[in-house]
């Protein structure tokens, strides 16, 4: 336990600009954000990786990409990528395009939820 609290106090989390994406790369990474759902439902570990590396490389600030990958890691046991993505994951949101499908949801549920946007945006990404 002690090792892993050390692990945690060293992390150095960079900072990601803001990418603005042409119209082909959002396409291409709302594909892959389906495919990447559909393989972290089947718990396709290999292809979640593989996804969610492919996402980072167009928009190294994604939420989404660095939670699933925080689990990847999590289930492979390498806990200081795990832990390094889900700090990324829960920092990043804030630094990344508007999500359509998130943003969507947002204004459905808003009038009826006392939730922060942060709240809500991590109940999503469980999703």
């Amino acid at each position: 336990m002690l090792r892993l609290i050390t692990e945690v106090e060293t992390l150095q989390l960079p900072v990601y600009p803001i990418v603005e994406l042409e119209t082909s790369d959002r396409q291409q990474l709302q594909v892959w954000h389906q495919q990447g759902k559909q393989a972290y439902i089947k718990a396709d570990w290999q292809t979640v990786q593989t996804i969610y590396t492919q996402v980072l490389q167009l928009n190294p600030g994604s939420a989404i990409a660095h939670a699933h990958l925080s689990t990847f890691y999590g289930q492979q046991g390498q806990l200081r990528q795990s832990l390094q993505h889900h700090a990324l994951a829960y920092s990043a949101h804030t630094l990344e395009p508007p999500n359509s499908e998130f943003q969507a949801l947002l204004e459905a549920v808003r009038p009826y939820t006392l939730l922060s946007e942060e709240r809500l945006f991590s109940l999503y990404r469980l999703g």
